[in-house]
């Protein structure tokens, strides 16, 4: 057979600048709600702040809570970036999703296609 893993997202709707509670991206991995542990991988990576598009510069994004949503762009689980802007989420490998950053400053570079468990991400944001 196989199990079914679930997580209380409540802590997760907080939203950002309240505390809620969002765990950074290097601790454990909330899985999302009815994922089979034998479909599930990580979707894992790295969150650069483009300083220049000019110049390509950029820095770590830190601190920063980024969401993982469904292919229709309804939100699933948060996690916070962690010092050197790590993140990870447990995602279905049957399914696809997308990035974003709930975040009133940043806004979303790349990756702008679907993202799959398995993949390590280099993700880019830029200030708005």
């Amino acid at each position: 057979g196989f199990q079914i893993f679930t997580c209380d997202l409540s802590q997760a709707r907080g939203g950002p600048g309240k505390g809620s509670g969002i765990p950074e991206g290097g601790g454990s991995e909330p899985i999302p709600l009815g994922i089979a542990e034998k479909n599930a991988d990580l979707i894992r990576g790295t969150c650069n702040l483009t300083e220049d598009v000019k110049t390509s510069f950029s820095s770590p994004c830190v601190d920063v809570v980024i969401v993982l949503n469904d292919e229709d762009g309804n939100e699933l689980v948060r996690t916070r970036t962690t010092s050197k802007g790590g993140f990870k989420f447990a995602a279905d490998k049957a399914k696809a999703y997308r990035l974003d950053a709930a975040s009133s400053h940043y806004e979303l570079v790349s990756p702008t296609a679907a993202v799959h468990a398995g993949d390590t991400v280099q993700l880019q944001l830029k200030q708005k």
